[in-house]
């Protein structure tokens, strides 16, 4: 079976965390799933800050040429005082680690729906799936398996949360960042971009109905107007 090209927590990364469990992980999301990440890991003594920098460039570089495409880019990796920090660009946050699902509401309900139930809103009350339904084209953040005394992982999303789940901690009172402090946690936000698209769709079916209505109808109008002066003279 062909190795899963997306279970991008490396090697190299777990084995740190794993022996230290000192990781921090910042996330920020663009509206369409991509995004920027900065690791930073304290190595201590066990493993050399450099030895992680060369694991984790080996591995960045088998990824892209198995996905045949450049799906995370390494911005910059830095080593300092047994320390470890390197800032990557991702094309999809599922692809940072397998435990990462962004769908929509509409496809989780299908996927997982027990998970709905005991969703809360930013005044932590309660939600019902009936509600969920108006949100269904909204997107979905799931994070399983989540370890939060091996890692600390905070994500600034595109627009303020407006469902989420036990485990999810906002952070500086901010709506769009949060810190993920449960095993599975859940949380529901509207991506921008939709309404981007759906403006540019709109205007591109008025720009092409002018020119419909340029082509056939007023050419017709003007034809009609030709021929029956013609017919008066």
């Amino acid at each position: 079976m062909k190795k899963n090209i997306y279970v991008l927590l490396l090697s190299a990364m777990l084995l740190v965390m794993l022996l230290t469990g000192c990781a921090d992980i910042q996330v920020s999301l663009n509206p369409d799933g991509s995004g920027k990440a900065t690791y930073t890991i304290a190595t201590g003594s066990l493993i050399p800050p450099e030895e992680v920098k060369k694991e984790l460039e080996k591995e960045i570089a088998k990824i892209n040429t198995e996905v045949g495409k450049q799906v995370i880019k390494v911005n910059s990796i830095s080593t300092k005082n047994n320390a470890f920090t390197a800032n990557l660009e991702f094309e999809n946050v599922t692809q940072l680690d397998k435990s990462y699902l962004l769908v929509t509401v509409e496809d989780f309900m299908d996927y997982k729906p027990s998970l709905l139930n005991n969703l809360k809103d930013q005044n932590n009350n309660n939600v019902s799936k009936d509600e969920l339904e108006k949100y269904k084209d909204y997107a979905l953040l799931n994070i399983n398996n989540f370890d939060k005394n091996s890692v600390g992982l905070v994500i600034t999303l595109p627009s303020n949360v407006e469902y989420m789940s036990e485990g999810v901690l906002f952070v500086d009172g901010k709506k769009n960042k949060i810190r993920i402090d449960g095993r599975n946690t859940i949380v529901i936000y509207k991506a921008k971009g939709s309404n981007i698209i759906n403006y540019l769709i709109a205007i591109l079916l008025i720009v092409a109905g002018y020119f419909i209505y340029r082509k056939y109808v007023a050419h017709k109008t003007e034809d009609k107007l030709t021929e029956g002066g013609v017919t008066n003279e």
